[in-house]
């Protein structure tokens, strides 16, 4: 009579080492990827558009001789908005800003080193009386895990008048080679020439002030 000789069987491999197992895990990783895309990648992108835009405008020059705005007592002749701006505030605070021309734009920094996205517009606010009246937006900058914060609008100068026919004329500023909270920009005022000198405050606020001529 024959015995029988038992038939050794290896073990199953591990789960990890299936083949079906790695193909269901493999989707599941492709599905959860994806359904980050559907409800997260719009605010990603967002948020790299605007980290982009934001850069733009704290490195910003603009080109020598630029007039910010040329106005008279009809109006508006001409204006320069850097589209850089543009761009970043219509992100940060939809739709975006009104202004008739904007004169300063770049980055300053406090006397603690923090950073400071400053910008000064201009609007005109009465072309018979009050003129044009300068206006500064600070912003906290932002980075990817915080969203660029703006600071309470603050910073006006005398009011720029805009009587009879002469023309007011107000260039774009620029930062100050040898203070990095401080930047100036000049205006052609009813045919005088007038140097302006704003400057970053350690409680964020902007102050704009008439160079006094030197006698």
């Amino acid at each position: 009579m024959s015995s029988s000789t038992p038939l050794n069987y290896s073990p199953p491999p591990p789960l990890h080492q299936r083949r079906a197992f790695r193909r269901w895990l493999l989707i599941t990783f492709l599905l959860g990827i994806g359904a980050i895309c559907v409800w997260w990648g719009p605010a990603i992108w967002t948020r790299l558009q605007l980290l982009y835009w934001q850069h733009r405008c704290m490195v910003y020059l603009p080109p020598n001789g630029q007039i910010a705005m040329a106005a008279d007592s009809k109006g508006v002749i001409s204006q320069s908005i850097p589209a850089e701006w543009t761009k970043f505030y219509s992100l940060l605070s939809p739709p975006g800003f009104s202004s008739d021309g904007t004169v300063f734009l770049h980055e300053l920094k406090k006397h603690d080193g923090q950073r400071r996205l400053v910008v000064v517009d201009v609007v005109i606010l009465d072309r018979k009386t009050d003129g044009v009246l300068p206006f500064a937006r600070v912003i906290i900058p932002g980075d990817l895990t915080t969203l660029p914060k703006e600071k309470p609008l603050s910073g006006a100068t005398d009011r720029l008048t805009l009587v009879g026919p002469n023309r007011l004329t107000i260039y774009a500023g620029s930062i100050d080679p040898g203070d990095s909270s401080r930047f100036t920009f000049r205006a052609n005022v009813q045919g005088k020439q007038i140097i302006y000198d704003g400057w970053l405050r350690d409680d964020d606020a902007v102050l704009i002030n008439q160079r006094t001529p030197k006698n």
